[in-house]
C-alpha cells in the first residue's frame, strides 16, 4: 500500500482478526488524548471496504469537506497543472505530464467528480483500459498511473475530498522476470545501426566540397554528422553544444546541457521554440566523452562553417542561433541519399557508434556510461540483438577440438 497522505490514517492487516483495520484521530477524548476511530472491513474484506468506511465518516463529520463543492477531475487536474507543477518542473516534463493527462486521464475518467473516484474504477477504466484493452505499453500505464496519483495525493492534503482513493493501488510494472531476448527492443530500419559499407559511403560525402568553389562545402554540417558518429551523442545533446564544452588539449567532450523542442505557451511566434536544458536526460547523461581522431577532424572542420561564431553553438544556422532539430534529421536525409544507403535517423548513428564499439570488444559497462544509459541494463536491452550476434560470430570461428 502506498504512503499515505498526514491526516489521512493508517490501514493495515490485523492477521488475529483476519481482516483489514483502519484508523482515523477524531479530535480528542475528555482526558486529552487522541480520539481514535476504527474502522474494520469484516472477515475477508479489502482495504477499499476500510476507505470506503473511512470516508464517508470523514464526509458525515468532518466540516472540511462538503460534497455539495464538486470538482470534475478534468478542472481540478487543469488547475493543478497550472499553479503547481508548471513551476516545479522541466519544461519537456511538463509537456509530457500534460498530455499524458491529455491523452490518457481525461479521454477515459475526466468527466468524474474526484470525491467519486475509487481504486476499482481507476483501475478498470484508466489502468486496464490503457493497458490490456488498448494493447498500449505497461509504461503508458505507469505514466497514467503516476499522473493520477500526484494530483489526487495533492487534493486530499488541500481537503478536497477526504483520501486519495489510489492509496490502496499499486503501480503497473513489467515483471521482474521477463527474459531479455533479441525481440525485445525492436529498431525501425531509420534507427538501425549503419553496416560499415553504409558508414564508409556516408561519411565519403560528408565533406564535399565544390570543384569551382573549393571553400564551399556541399554539406556545412557533414563535420556533426561524423562528431555523431563518433561519439554517440544524442541529437539533443549535439544541438547544443557549445565550444566551452570541448577540451582540445586533453581531447575530450563535456555533455552538460541539452537542446529541446517544447511548446510555445506565451502565445507569440511559433507553436514550439527551442531551449537549452542545464541537465541532460538523465543524471547519468552528465558525462565526459574522449574524443578520437576522426570526432577531433570533425570538430576542426565544423570551425570553417560559414557564419562560425567562436561563442556560439559548434552546429548552428548561418546566423549562429541553435539548428532546429526537424532541419537537422532533414540534411541527414538529403546526405543519406547523396551517399545511396538507406534513409536514416540521426539517432542511428549514435546506434552505429555504440555497434562499433561492441564489434571492438569494448566492456558494455563502458559502452553504457559513454552514452549516458541510467544502466547497463538499458544497454544490454537495447542492444540485446548486436551481442547475440556477436556471440554466435566468435563461437562459429571457434575451432574448440
Amino acid at each position: 500500500m502506498g504512503r499515505r497522505v498526514r491526516g489521512e490514517g493508517t490501514i493495515y492487516y490485523d492477521k488475529n482478526r483476519q481482516e483489514y483495520v483502519g484508523c482515523i484521530k477524531g479530535g480528542l477524548r475528555a482526558d486529552g488524548k487522541p480520539n481514535r476511530i476504527m474502522f474494520y472491513s469484516g472477515k475477508g474484506g479489502t482495504q477499499t471496504d476500510v476507505l470506503k468506511k473511512m470516508q464517508d465518516w470523514r464526509l458525515r463529520n468532518d466540516p472540511e469537506y462538503s460534497k455539495s463543492n464538486k470538482i470534475r477531475l478534468e478542472d481540478g487536474i487543469k488547475a493543478w497543472l497550472e499553479t503547481c507543477k508548471k513551476s516545479e518542473l522541466k519544461p519537456s516534463s511538463y509537456d509530457r505530464l500534460e498530455s499524458t493527462i491529455k491523452c490518457q486521464v481525461n479521454p477515459r475518467i475526466g468527466d468524474r467528480y474526484i470525491d467519486e473516484l475509487t481504486d476499482s474504477m481507476i483501475q478498470k477504466e484508466l489502468i486496464s483500459a490503457i493497458i490490456d484493452d488498448e494493447g498500449l505499453a505497461v509504461s503508458s500505464g505507469k505514466k497514467a498511473y503516476d499522473a493520477l496519483n500526484s494530483y489526487l495525493k495533492y487534493a486530499a492534503q488541500k481537503k478536497m475530498i477526504p483520501f486519495n482513493p489510489m492509496g490502496t493501488m499499486k503501480a503497473p510494472r513489467p515483471s521482474s522476470t521477463i527474459e531479455i531476448t533479441p525481440e525485445m527492443y525492436i529498431m525501425d530500419d531509420s534507427e538501425k545501426a549503419l553496416s560499415k559499407e553504409e558508414t564508409e559511403k556516408l561519411r565519403g560525402i560528408l565533406y564535399y566540397r565544390w570543384k569551382r568553389k573549393p571553400h564551399n562545402r556541399r554539406y556545412p554540417n557533414g563535420g556533426a554528422m561524423d562528431l555523431i558518429l563518433n561519439t554517440g551523442l544524442r541529437m539533443g545533446e549535439a544541438l547544443a553544444l557549445q565550444w566551452s564544452d570541448i577540451n582540445f588539449e586533453k581531447k575530450t567532450l563535456s555533455v552538460t546541457k541539452n537542446l529541446i523542442r517544447i511548446k510555445n505557451r506565451d502565445g507569440k511566434g511559433n507553436k514550439y521554440k527551442l531551449i537549452i536544458q542545464d541537465q541532460p536526460k538523465t543524471t547519468k547523461s552528465r558525462r565526459v566523452i574522449p574524443l578520437n581522431a576522426a570526432a577531433i577532424a570533425a570538430l576542426e572542420d565544423l570551425k570553417t562553417t560559414p557564419g562560425y561564431k567562436p561563442r556560439g553553438f559548434i552546429i548552428h544556422t548561418d546566423n549562429g542561433s541553435a539548428m532546429e532539430p526537424r532541419n537537422f534529421e532533414a540534411t541527414l536525409g538529403l546526405m543519406c541519399k547523396a551517399a545511396g544507403i538507406r534513409q536514416v535517423g540521426v539517432h542511428a548513428l549514435r546506434h552505429t557508434y555504440a555497434t562499433r564499439l561492441f564489434e571492438k570488444g569494448v566492456d558494455i559497462k563502458i559502452i553504457s556510461e559513454l552514452l549516458g544509459h541510467s544502466s547497463t541494463e538499458i544497454t544490454y536491452r537495447i542492444y540485446v540483438h548486436v551481442i547475440e550476434s556477436l556471440k554466435a560470430s566468435a563461437v562459429e570461428g571457434l575451432d574448440l577440438y
